[in-house]
C-alpha cells in the first residue's frame, strides 16, 4: 500500500512537471512567434528606406501619425534619416546606414530565433521523455 501510495505520488509530480514544460513551450513558442514579426517589421523597414531614398526631393509623401491616421509632407531630404541611438540622442544616418543598422539588427533577432527554436526542440525531446515516463508508470 505505501509502495502505491509513492507511485501515485511519483505519477503526480511527473505530471505537474509535464504541465509546466507544456506551459514553459507555449511562452517560448509566444516568444519564437514574435521574433518571426520582428524580423518581417525589419525588412519591411528595410524596403521602405530604401524606397524612400530613391524618392525625388520635394515629392508629397503621408506620413503615418497613428494607425489609419497619415499627414502630408513634402520630401525634403530622401537619402538621410534621423535615427534615435539611445538616451533621447538622435543623429541623422545616410539611408545605406540605417538599412546596415536595421540588417545588424535582423541579424541579432535571427539569431535569438534560433536559439528559442533549439530550446523548443529540446522541450519537445523532454516532453516527449516525459510523456513516455508518465505512460511507463501506469
Amino acid at each position: 500500500m505505501v509502495e502505491q501510495e509513492n507511485k501515485q505520488k511519483e505519477m503526480q509530480e511527473k505530471f505537474f512537471e509535464l504541465q509546466m514544460m507544456q506551459k514553459q513551450m507555449q511562452e517560448l513558442h509566444k516568444q519564437i512567434e514574435q521574433a518571426e514579426e520582428q524580423i518581417m517589421e525589419v525588412e519591411y523597414l528595410q524596403q521602405s528606406i530604401q524606397e524612400l531614398s530613391e524618392t525625388k526631393n520635394g515629392n508629397e509623401i503621408l506620413i503615418p501619425i497613428a494607425n489609419g491616421i497619415f499627414t502630408k509632407a513634402k520630401l525634403e531630404d530622401p537619402k538621410h534619416f534621423i535615427v534615435n541611438i539611445g538616451a533621447e540622442t538622435c543623429v541623422q544616418r545616410n539611408h545605406e546606414q540605417v538599412i546596415q543598422m536595421l540588417a545588424k539588427q535582423a541579424e541579432h533577432i535571427a539569431q535569438v530565433h534560433e536559439q528559442m527554436q533549439g530550446s523548443m526542440q529540446g522541450f519537445m525531446d523532454k516532453l516527449k521523455n516525459a510523456e513516455k515516463d508518465l505512460n511507463d508508470g501506469e
